[in-house]
């Protein structure tokens, strides 16, 4: 997902409160309160999809949100809005959260159990079962092991290179920032 995607999806979304493309699928448990806009043949389960004080949530075409999964984003200042943007050909299973800022760029699987918080995550990846993510940016085409924590660069890197991945996160050497996501 590019930047300028993001940012027109973010200024479509601000034109209505919840927006629904057609053919979405939605639980009728699920909850879904805020400036949210969800794309064309996409499964909601029986979630939570929460937007607070202006921040926005923006769910791409073809993704699939299992049940039990919390996607909260709260703009605590104006100046900090914590908007999420998951791409289109997604998969998160039962029981992720994910708090904003976060982008989860297209075809990227999200194993149960997992917590995205403050991050970035490339297009391509696969992120097994019970992961802590937070306060980094993930290359496309990763794969993050079950029970990783991956909160720095050291332990992204570990992970790559005992993985047999090849080669280490040297660009992306920054932890990242509200304003990258923002």
């Amino acid at each position: 997902m590019n930047r300028w995607k993001i940012l027109k999806e973010a200024f479509l979304c601000k034109k209505a409160r919840v927006h629904f493309a057609v053919n979405v699928h939605c639980h009728t448990e699920s909850e879904i309160i805020g400036e949210i806009s969800i794309g064309e043949n996409t499964n909601i389960g029986r979630s939570k999809i929460f937007s607070k004080n202006n921040s926005v949530i923006s769910i791409g075409r073809n993704t699939n949100v299992r049940d039990h999964v919390l996607i909260y984003a709260d703009g605590v200042t104006p100046e900090k809005l914590n908007n999420i943007f998951i791409g289109s050909k997604v998969f998160i299973s039962s029981g992720v959260e994910i708090y904003g800022p976060a982008i989860i760029s297209d075809e990227t699987f999200v194993g149960s159990k997992t917590m995205i918080i403050n991050s970035d995550i490339g297009s391509g990846c696969l992120i097994e079962n019970n992961v802590l993510i937070k306060n980094i940016v993930i290359p496309s085409n990763t794969v993050i092991p079950s029970r990783s924590v991956i909160d720095s660069i050291e332990s992204l890197n570990e992970v790559i290179s005992n993985s047999n991945q090849g080669g280490f996160c040297q660009i992306y050497s920054q932890n990242i920032n509200n304003e990258q996501l923002a």
